[in-house]
């Protein structure tokens, strides 16, 4: 099912990450740890897509300097890629957290604390480093290397 889910349409059709995100969400109800799991790694894959660029870009005898290509603030890779959602959106950083969370509760504790890594990562910028929410994840960290998770 995973497979399914990656791809650029994915990350585009908000309609399509609203009814995963049901998904996650009644899974979690339901108390069923690894489609949830699945439901959650899905949505993280769409949020971390990229896209080829729909224009190609000018000569390069036309084209602007580095600096007057692109707006300060805008996020690109190169190869002709554009970021759909940037490495620090807010969405990523909660289903990162809520990924980990899940694996460390299914008993895969390394596999959880790498995601609640990334969380924190991305969550110390979009929340700040002082938020309850970063407080949060440094707890749970600390019981993943603890070995309580």
């Amino acid at each position: 099912m995973e497979r399914e889910w990656r791809g650029a349409r994915d990350a585009l059709d908000l309609g399509l990450l609203a009814l995963r995100s049901k998904l996650l969400q009644g899974w979690l109800e339901l108390g069923e740890a690894a489609p949830a799991i699945e439901a959650c790694a899905g949505l993280v894959a769409a949020y971390r897509h990229t896209q080829p660029r729909a224009r190609r870009p000018p000569p390069a005898a036309r084209r602007p300097p580095p600096a007057a290509r692109r707006p300060p603030g805008q996020l690109s890779r190169g190869g002709g890629v554009r970021v759909i959602y940037p490495a620090t959106h807010p969405l990523l950083g909660l289903q990162l957290y809520t990924l980990g969370n899940l694996e460390a509760d299914a008993g895969d504790a390394a596999a959880g604390a790498r995601h609640l890594r990334e969380a924190r990562a991305v969550l110390a910028v979009t929340h700040g480093e002082q938020s309850r929410m970063v407080a949060g994840l440094d707890a749970l960290l600390a019981a993943c290397a603890a070995g309580e998770r």
